[in-house]
């Protein structure tokens, strides 16, 4: 074989050496580029190219889609994807509490599709899509048993709503989380209104409840493993629940992460992440990733983290271009990590996205 190969090198060598020098520019061309690109990814120095920082780095480079959307600047609101497009939901401006509903289809132009929604207006409440309906879950305002909500709504249309209970068994509260796992929807910890001493008191929580269909709820515990907390985020990533961050008692705050399979039995990822403990922030699951987003602790931050597995986190950008802020919300759509609105130093009604 090694004559054969021999006998047809020196055969076809003035074949081969007639061809035009431009075809071994080609494969020398993008051997250098590989060199280039590898060099600029152990720097963590990508050039300006869409392709490759976008791409490969989201959450490091954000884009502002609306410096000014058509809602009125605002925190503690929610935000969901449903039915191909973005909504959000009440909240507070600097002067009213809120329960309007808009919704966008590309992030940058709103549409206001109430003004003034059955449920009434509320803040730091939880919203989630469930059965092909959107849902809106407790939450605080000027009504309720001293403000406290844990009233429950549904919206097909986001413009007419129905109360699935105006009183759940879970005790009314503000500032906790919602996740649908399980094919149910779950209310984790938060402040709650509870009866101590035959008087109503403002208690931070560690209760997680569940129903199927937003009337009847269940006690998965009254007392799961992690503090009592407020304003911490949940998701759902790796068949398990996760509680992340969020505010204790006496001013202090969190960044410990919990996950459960069943919402009864919780573990600790880790009591001290790598990113700065805060609180109002938000959370979601991107790219096979948790990703952890600005929020709260003595100062607003603008900062993004990651971890693929709750324990070990890293941060994609210390300084976003986005304002810091807390009270925002964030959404995965399009292919993109969008945030929407909060408060950073003044209320906000502009949205961002990652990668762009």
């Amino acid at each position: 074989m090694k004559i054969r190969n021999v006998f047809f090198l020196q055969k076809n060598f003035k074949k081969i050496s007639l061809l035009r020098p431009q075809i071994f520019f080609i494969p020398c061309f993008l051997i250098l580029l590989l060199v280039f690109l590898t060099s600029c990814a152990n720097n963590n120095n990508f050039p300006s190219s869409p392709w490759v920082s976008k791409a490969v780095l989201p959450g490091t480079d954000w884009a502002e889609a609306n410096s000014n959307a058509s809602f009125p600047p605002r925190f503690a609101h929610t935000s969901i994807v449903y039915n191909n497009k973005i909504w959000l939901i009440a909240g507070a401006t600097a002067s009213a509490t809120c329960n309007d509903v808009w919704y966008s289809t590309n992030g940058t132009n709103w549409s206001e599709v109430t003004a003034s929604a059955a449920f009434p207006a509320r803040v730091s409440h939880t919203s989630l899509v469930y059965n092909n309906m959107m849902w809106v879950i407790a939450g605080f305002g000027s009504g309720g048993n001293l403000g406290f909500y844990n009233d429950v709504w549904y919206s097909t249309d986001g413009t007419n709503w129905s109360e699935a209970t105006a009183n759940a068994a879970f005790p009314a509260r503000h500032g906790h989380a919602s996740v649908v796992f399980g094919n149910k929807m779950w209310v984790i910890a938060g402040e709650g209104l509870i009866l101590k001493n035959l008087i109503f008191s403002p208690t931070l929580c560690n209760d997680i409840w569940y129903s199927t269909d937003g009337t009847n709820w269940s006690e998965a515990t009254a007392n799961a493993a992690f503090l009592a907390r407020v304003s911490h985020t949940s998701l759902v990533y790796d068949n398990k629940m996760w509680v992340i961050a969020g505010e204790g008692n006496n001013n202090s705050y969190y960044n410990d992460v919990w996950y459960s399979a069943d919402g009864t039995n919780w573990s600790e990822a880790t009591a001290n992440a790598a990113f700065p403990a805060r609180y109002e922030n938000t959370s979601l699951v991107y790219d096979n990733m948790i990703w952890v987003i600005a929020g709260h602790s003595a100062n607003n931050y603008n900062d993004a983290w990651y971890s693929t597995d709750g324990a070990n986190w890293t941060q994609a950008t210390s300084n976003a271009a986005f304002p810091a802020r807390h009270g925002h919300a964030s959404v995965v759509f399009g292919n993109k990590m969008w945030v929407v609105a909060g408060d950073g130093n003044g209320y906000l009604n502009d949205v961002w996205d990652s990668p762009f």
